[in-house]
């Protein structure tokens, strides 16, 4: 196989496994040459386990590469070998000319490159006396690269009515300088295109993670979310905000239930909306003693009033009042109340006794319905 226009590189695909050995030589038109590399790479049983590469930066001419030891290498580690190259496109394995290389005691997992100006890719390989791992190579071209760029990638997998689940994803370039990230968060109004903050913002610094639960929130509230990168010495730009409503939640109870006007069938109800409505559609049920009825309100944020009737007169009555959106609120404040005096109820059809030839006990029945506290029935006699 020939390596054409100066390529330094070479890939063999869906090869099997087992023990090869590459020889590499340079040709012309005037022939080979005599000398050449020997490559021996042997079967995965005998291959020492591959080092991992951990963090790849670049500052101001001075690349640092750190890795560490596979969890489970079979040898001791004897030394590795550094491998770097000027790179010719953004993937991280293609060399544009020579592959440079060092050696690294096997004790240590870091290696630093001064004064350099071009853009590198860097590979790792652990050796065990003659035999080696083969190269790892960092997953990241590393940039002369001084300001921390604006985070691009986030996106919300899952939100409930008090959390926010974050994650999101770092562009190659900023792997290398990232220390950690700034949560930034704060309540808005259900404005269109409303991006001022309605309280004062938020802010979790974290480390060592790309997603994040923003929890504690309000239930449906349109949150503002952006998340700024930093390093060991500075931070970098916001991302572009992100704009989330949590899910509703039952309300918080009614308020201040108060009482008036009380008629012998009617009483006027006045109470406050929740605190907290935590929803976009909000309802009310009346609950007086066993009964109930549905309150529905159009401007359901403002005081309520309301004429509970079809009460029976001269009755004691508990009231209390809740609210619904998707779920039911606690019960507001009770009031008991006892209806006016009304009319009585119609008596049943009395009955008579006969007891001698001058007297008749004419006998009924209470009403049913007293309506108050009867004091005396009225009795109308007609003879035929």
């Amino acid at each position: 196989v020939v390596g054409r226009n100066g390529s330094t590189m070479i890939q063999y695909k869906n090869m099997t496994d087992g023990n090869y050995t590459f020889i590499i030589l340079s040709s012309n038109s005037e022939g080979d040459s005599l000398k050449s590399s020997k490559l021996f790479i042997p079967s995965k049983e005998y291959r020492i386990a591959k080092p991992e590469i951990i963090k790849l930066l670049a500052d101001s001419g001075k690349y640092t590469l750190s890795w560490k030891a596979a969890p489970k290498h079979n040898a001791r580690i004897t030394s590795y070998t550094v491998f770097w190259c000027n790179s010719s496109s953004n993937s991280p394995n293609d060399c544009n000319g020579s592959i440079n290389f060092d050696y690294v005691d096997g004790d240590k997992q870091n290696y630093e490159l001064n004064n350099v100006s071009s853009t590198l890719n860097f590979a790792v390989a652990a050796n065990v006396e003659e035999l080696s791992s083969g190269m790892v190579w960092a997953s990241c071209t590393a940039t002369q690269k001084n300001d921390i760029g604006k985070l691009k990638t986030i996106w919300i997998p899952a939100m409930q009515s008090t959390y926010i689940d974050l994650e999101w994803k770092l562009e190659c370039g900023d792997s290398a300088i990232v220390e950690g990230y700034s949560i930034i968060y704060c309540p808005i109004n259900n404005l269109p295109r409303e991006q001022t903050c309605k309280g004062n913002e938020t802010t979790h610094n974290i480390t060592g993670q790309t997603s994040y639960r923003i929890e504690g929130l309000k239930p449906y509230v349109t949150y503002k979310i952006q998340i700024a990168m930093f390093s060991k010495s500075r931070i970098g730009p916001r991302s572009d905000p992100l704009f989330n409503t949590t899910l509703e939640a039952a309300p918080s109870e009614p308020r201040d239930l108060v009482f008036s006007e009380v008629r012998n069938d009617s009483v006027a109800l006045h109470w406050k909306p929740p605190l907290h409505i935590n929803g976009g559609k909000m309802n009310y049920e009346v609950w007086y003693n066993k009964s109930k009825i549905k309150v529905y309100t159009e401007n359901y944020t403002s005081d309520q009033t309301y004429i509970l009737r079809g009460l029976e007169p001269f009755m004691n009555y508990k009231i209390i009042v809740l609210a619904f959106t998707i779920g039911q609120s606690n019960a507001s404040n009770s009031v008991d109340i006892q209806t006016e005096i009304g009319t009585p109820g119609e008596i049943q059809q009395p009955g008579s006794e006969v007891s001698s030839d001058s007297r008749l006990s004419i006998v009924w029945q209470p009403p049913e319905r007293r309506a108050g506290c009867l004091e005396y029935y009225e009795l109308k006699v007609k003879t035929n």
